[in-house]
């Protein structure tokens, strides 16, 4: 408990010595904000959608945040490694103090859960609280959401760190249960939409009982036990040899930023996770996108699935810079004649590289419902939301996409920025799809703004 204590409070000064406490407590209030105006509308949005629906659609969005939040299983060793151990903080305490690597992930654990719920679910719940009180909706309802949407949370986190760790310890045993659940799916007599309601979250809350409770629960313990005595956490004091691959893939990709743009790859390539993190990236995201929208479009029969795909895919993709920002420091280059603006623009050239995954799974989007004519506008779609989305990030976030969004200043600019383009863009998906082109003046913006980011960041931060 102690150990636990002490984890919140550092998360919390990690937080607020970033950018100021001010700024860090505004991101919950913004949240709560948000839910508060979803939740005034619900009158008006269930004359088109059951409430049933609705619920079901928020119960999977924080399953995704805990999808996001519990992929710490996936990169935990390099965490303790180098983001930890850098920092020298409290998960990294094993080394000097009596106290086990697995009880420090499973405090890190019971940490994330209790911290990101104070931040993300509380604040959502305070948005709907405060509409029932304007428009008379049954206080008991708020009760079973403060019970529900947890455990979707927690159903989120248990999953991916379970998933994540079955990856590192096998990945031949991951492609196997992959494999498994989509013949699975397959041949099940039940839908994707049907399948979705059985979420034990749900289930409680359509109908309060123990029972979707207590499986939530047994699930959160198999995937966070299973995980905690599966996860590989020997420090290996021996140093790890590799070849040198760096100036052959340099000489590969004959890019003015060649060799730090190889550094990044290699980095990622011989991290935990390596390149599977790109795909972790997409997969899990697109995956509750395509779900989510097979299951709308059974009541908005008028929507196009590929091409809303598509633009969620354009924003997505930005994913893939967090991952190559997240353990990096501007410390490293101190030593090196590098601006900062010239670190940014490779992690910026690096991103292109690795983002033409993009690519193959658009056309796999295109295959699966087979509207070849609007793979044109698909494409455009998603390369030109994708630059815009990557501009955005880079000018508002920097060097650090993942942390700096939970300032609340920097959050709101982000939606601003992003919220109402996707919403016209969805529009125009419905009504006028060949407008949809007019995606390439996203460019524009796109261009500016990485400028602006350069000069921004070479002004604001010192190596």
């Amino acid at each position: 408990m102690e150990l636990l204590k002490q984890m919140l409070k550092e998360e919390w000064r990690l937080h607020t010595a970033l950018f100021g406490t001010f700024l860090f407590i505004a991101f919950p209030p913004i949240l709560a904000g948000i839910a508060l105006i979803f939740s005034l509308l619900l009158p008006f949005l269930s004359q088109y959608i059951p409430a049933s629906t609705m619920a079901l659609f928020v119960h999977y969005v924080f399953v995704l945040f805990g999808l996001s939040v519990g992929s710490f299983a996936l990169s935990g060793r390099e965490a303790l490694h180098r983001r930890f151990g850098q920092a020298s903080l409290l998960a990294y305490i094993s080394r000097s103090l009596p106290i086990s690597v697995r009880t420090i992930i499973a405090t890190f654990f019971v940490k994330d859960l209790l911290y990101y719920t104070g931040l993300w679910i509380v604040p959502a719940i305070a948005g709907y609280f405060l509409a029932s009180l304007v428009m008379g909706y049954s206080s008991l309802m708020t009760v079973v959401l403060f019970i529900s949407i947890p455990l979707s949370f927690l159903t989120g986190i248990s999953l991916i760190f379970l998933l994540s760790t079955i990856y590192t310890r096998s990945h031949a045993t991951f492609y196997l249960l992959l494999t498994a659940a989509i013949i699975a799916l397959t041949v099940s007599p039940y839908t994707i939409s049907q399948l979705l309601t059985y979420l034990p979250a749900y289930q409680f809350f359509l109908t309060p009982t123990i029972a979707p409770v207590a499986i939530s629960l047994a699930f959160a313990a198999l995937g966070v036990i299973t995980s905690i005595y599966g996860m590989p956490l020997t420090f290996d004091a021996r140093p790890q040899e590799e070849e040198n691959q760096l100036l052959p893939l340099a000489g590969t990709l004959r890019h003015q930023y060649a060799v730090i743009m190889s550094k990044d790859i290699l980095d990622l390539r011989r991290s935990s996770g390596g390149m599977a993190k790109i795909i972790f990236s997409y997969a899990f995201p697109l995956a509750i996108v395509g779900i989510l929208l097979n299951l709308f479009i059974s009541f908005f029969p008028e929507l196009n699935f590929f091409l809303i795909f598509a633009i969620f895919l354009g924003v997505i993709g930005t994913a893939v810079y967090n991952w190559l920002t997240q353990y990096d420091t501007t410390a490293t280059y101190a030593f090196l004649p590098i601006h900062i603006a010239d670190i940014v623009r490779r992690k910026v050239h690096t991103y292109a590289i690795l983002n033409t995954i993009s690519l193959p799974i658009l056309v796999g989007a295109v295959i699966v419902t087979g509207q070849f004519a609007l793979f044109g506008i698909g494409l455009v779609t998603t390369l030109s939301l994708n630059a815009y989305t990557m501009a955005v990030t880079v000018y508002l976030t920097g060097l650090q996409p993942h942390i700096l969004l939970y300032n609340g200043k920097v959050f709101l600019a982000y939606m601003v920025a992003l919220a109402p383009l996707l919403i016209g863009c969805i529009l125009l998906s419905v009504f006028i799809p060949l407008a949809l082109y007019a995606t390439t003046l996203l460019l524009l913006p796109a261009i500016f703004l990485l400028r602006r980011a350069m000069v921004k960041w070479e002004q604001r931060v010192t190596i």
